[in-house]
């Protein structure tokens, strides 16, 4: 089962940017997964989005200057080799940044990501 799970600052996006973040990331995930994009497969494939209030998200002890965003995807054992999981990473980062309005360089490297297998003790 795909399950993505998005932690970000409070007021990062507005709702409908998040929403079309969401949409876009979950059929990221399955493309990477080879899952197919039907109604069905959709049904089973989660996302979270976790909004943290100002004083529970910290940079070095420090409230950040401006939006992070964390992912954790989580995936079937086996289904992804390395290649694939590095993709995900990529690739939402990438939308994440395009939703967002900002350039992908150096300056925005506000986002994190983690990619865990079922059957692993992080999942």
């Amino acid at each position: 089962m795909p399950m993505i799970e998005l932690s970000l600052s409070k007021g990062a996006l507005p709702e409908t940017k998040l929403r079309e973040l969401m949409q876009h990331a979950t059929k990221t995930l399955m493309w990477w997964e080879k899952i197919p994009d039907t109604p069905e497969a959709r049904a089973i494939a989660w996302s979270f989005a976790n909004e943290l209030d100002e004083g529970r998200l910290f940079v070095g002890g420090q409230p950040p200057r401006k939006p992070r965003y964390r992912y954790r995807v989580h995936t079937i054992e086996g289904l992804m080799d390395d290649r694939a999981k590095q993709g995900v990473i990529r690739d939402l980062t990438r939308l994440t940044l395009e939703v967002e309005g900002s350039l992908q360089d150096a300056e925005n490297t506000a986002l994190r990501s983690s990619v865990s297998e079922a059957g692993d003790p992080a999942v």
